[in-house]
This record gives structure tokens, C-alpha cells and sequence, in this order.
């Protein structure tokens, strides 16, 4: 079992039997509780490459629709302060998953 973690206390990508667990919503606190949950996303990626895995990590937050929808609506007005928050949120997100993945794969 190999395991990332990225300013977390726990780990961003779990592999196991060619089964990746990616947890993306690491913990909530149940309002009037002490009990933690945890969401977790489930990639499963057969023989993962860095890019397989860094697709199947992106699109357990965006569809490949989203995706378009995101890049286009900022390419068709960039200065529009909604499509800029939403393309900066992506863009944020890809650069973690990235992070992750060059990390789990020892890529410099």
C-alpha cells in the first residue's frame, strides 16, 4: 500500500490492488457531536499512469462537461469576476491533484 498526503493528516491518495482511493473532503465535524466524517472518492485506475490518474482524480470533482463549460466561459470573458473564480477554483484543484500525482509517481 503506498499513500500521499499534502498538508493533511491524512493521506491523499491511497493505492491498493490497483484500486486508488482519493479523499478530497477530508473531515467535517457533525454539528452537536464529537464524531468526524470523511468523503471519500473512489478512482479505480487499472495500471495507473500519472495522466490516467491525474484525469480520473480531476473528474471526481468535474465532468469532462464541467471542464468545457468552466474553459469556455472564461476564454469568452475573462474579465467576468464569477467565470474567474470558478476557472481559479479549477485551476487550484488541478494543481493539487498534479502536486499529488508527481509525488505518488516520483516525478520531479
Amino acid at each position: 500500500m503506498r499513500t500521499i498526503k499534502l498538508n493533511r493528516s491524512e493521506p491523499l491518495i491511497v493505492e491498493y490492488n490497483d484500486t486508488y482511493f482519493f479523499r478530497h473532503d477530508a473531515e467535517e465535524l457533525n454539528e452537536g457531536s464529537d464524531m468526524v466524517t470523511s468523503q471519500e472518492e473512489v478512482v479505480v485506475v487499472p495500471h495507473a499512469t500519472y495522466d490516467t490518474l491525474v484525469a480520473g482524480i480531476i473528474h471526481t470533482r468535474y465532468s469532462p462537461d464541467a471542464e468545457t463549460a468552466i474553459l469556455a466561459n472564461y476564454l469568452a470573458d475573462p474579465s467576468n469576476e464569477s467565470h474567474k473564480a470558478e476557472f481559479d477554483e479549477y485551476q487550484a484543484w488541478r494543481a493539487e491533484v498534479k502536486t499529488a500525482c508527481k509525488e505518488y509517481f516520483n516525478i520531479d
